[in-house]
């Protein structure tokens, strides 16, 4: 058996149906910990794993950080045990390397994974693997369905993404949306569309018909972000969902790095406001309202851009209000980026475009779904606040935490006095060094983001985050190193 331990912040309780409770723990913590615990059935007593040299004097051994199942960022773990008194190091650069941080056991091995800090409030995310099954479709004999989702939850709206689409099979690097590809299950499977709310196409072509680079977690803490990235033969492509902890809205961005001349960029967007009336064959009325217009069902309708910024989604029959439907749904949008659009009001699905300009390389949304809420109330709430959402969703910095957290200076200086405690550490600092001269080339691309300069650069963005974690490996056995022969 295994053992870990891990801080951070769980929910708990009965989960299930009437007939079928059971108790349990859900949140980013949880599955850390779980993780850490099938990691620590590969090792053995902590004495035994210590090297010789220190087996009678270091009871705790730091391992090198780790990557876990599901999650971007490496994890950095101890392994402890014994019941005699732990000694980290002599020297003061070892005791602020390990922040005084000193744990004894009773022989059972721990890992102690420090991922989360228990921060307060943080938002709470649940990432699954990719999941293959057998597609039920006819037309697609022998397909398989390939899907990935994760659950972010700001303590007042757990949102759902998804990525969904289907694969040939005499064809595995070649993707078929089936519905759509990029999909929101919750807070509700209906108003934006559990298997696909959110269509890109870059001249003409659908970004879904390219398979996927990558779907990951990309920051964890206060904020969550979901990237979904594209290497498309027209442009590389990311779409970047971002979640405040304590929000209601999911601020997005999608930006692309154009391998050739854009004619046309565009957006669809597609929800099934409150409830899936054709399913159930029942009838419902449609409504979208505007700052400026009310659309009603079976009507098409042009977008001006500065007047119809904001839409809310509902169905006047199927309205909490009345005892039936999820409630509505909404969109934000920045009018500057777009340069037109339509919205298309079916009695099931409604179906929104929007036409991006052609000068930006970019587009900015916040999107809501109002499950639980009447329509009055999600109206009024929209009409209220819009202007505030509107400056929010202009001021939000969409870049990763961690790249506009980053102290290279701070960093230099730790490893100037990791180096000097002790020697034999001239590789550790020609690697090092040349870490750090990259993350500033890069540092200056990324920084400072800006509504003129756009988002940050893609393959800027991966490339840093990678180079960093190269850097926080190495660190960690510089400071192993310095604890041997300190």
């Amino acid at each position: 058996m295994g053992s870990a331990i891990n801080p951070g912040i769980a929910g708990a309780g009965n989960v299930g149906a009437e007939d079928r409770l059971e108790y349990t723990v859900i949140g980013d913590g949880v599955n850390i910990v779980a993780r850490l615990e099938e990691f620590s059935r590969g090792f053995g007593n902590i004495n035994e794993a210590n090297p010789s040299g220190i087996r009678n004097a270091v009871l705790v051994e730091v391992r090198l950080p780790v990557q876990l199942q599901g999650k971007w960022e490496r994890v950095k773990i101890y392994a402890l045990g014994g019941n005699r008194k732990v000694t980290v190091g002599r020297s003061k650069a070892m005791r602020r390397a390990f922040k005084g941080k000193v744990w004894a056991g009773m022989g059972l091995l721990l890992l102690c994974g420090l991922a989360g800090g228990g921060r307060v409030p943080e938002v709470q995310v649940v990432e699954s693997d990719f999941h293959r099954r057998p597609l039920r479709d006819p037309k697609r004999p022998g397909y398989q369905h390939l899907s990935k989702d994760v659950r972010v939850d700001t303590g007042a709206c757990a949102y759902a993404l998804r990525y969904c689409v289907s694969v040939p099979p005499d064809r595995q690097d070649r993707v078929e949306p089936v519905e759509g590809y990029i999909g929101m299950p919750g807070p509700s499977s209906e108003n934006w569309y559990h298997s696909g709310f959110l269509f890109l196409d870059l001249n003409g072509r659908d970004l879904g018909t390219t398979p996927l680079e990558s779907m990951r977690v990309t920051e964890t803490g206060r904020r969550a972000i979901v990237d979904y990235v594209w290497d498309a033969p027209e442009a590389r492509v990311r779409v970047r969902f971002l979640a405040r902890a304590g929000d209601t809205k999911l601020f997005t961005e999608i930006a692309w790095e154009p391998k050739v001349a854009l004619q046309s960029v565009r957006l669809r967007l597609t929800c099934y406001p409150s409830f899936f009336t054709a399913w159930h064959r029942r009838e419902g009325n449609r409504t979208v309202q505007t700052p400026a217009h009310t659309f009603h069902q079976g009507e098409t309708a042009d977008l001006d851009p500065q007047q119809d910024w904001w839409l809310v989604y509902y169905d006047t029959v199927f309205d909490p209000a009345r005892g039936e439907g999820r409630g509505p749904c909404a969109l934000l949008f920045r009018p500057e980026e777009i340069a037109g659009g339509q919205v298309k009001v079916g009695s099931y699905p409604v179906h929104t475009t929007l036409t991006v300009r052609p000068e930006v390389r970019w587009v900015h949304l916040l999107f809501w779904d109002f499950t639980g809420r009447d329509n009055e109330t999600a109206l009024a709430q929209m009409r209220r606040y819009a202007e505030e959402n509107r400056r929010q969703l202009a001021a939000c910095d969409f870049l990763n935490r961690r790249v506009r957290e980053f102290d290279l200076s701070a960093a230099r200086a730790e490893v100037e006095e990791l180096l000097s405690a002790a020697a034999g550490t001239e590789k550790f600092a020609e690697q090092l060094g040349g870490l750090h001269r990259r993350l500033g080339e890069l540092l200056s691309a990324l920084r400072p983001p800006s509504p003129e300069k756009g988002p940050s650069p893609i393959r800027a963005e991966e490339e840093f985050l990678r180079r960093l974690a190269e850097r926080e490996e190495l660190l960690w056995e510089l400071k192993f190193h310095v604890l041997l022969h300190d």
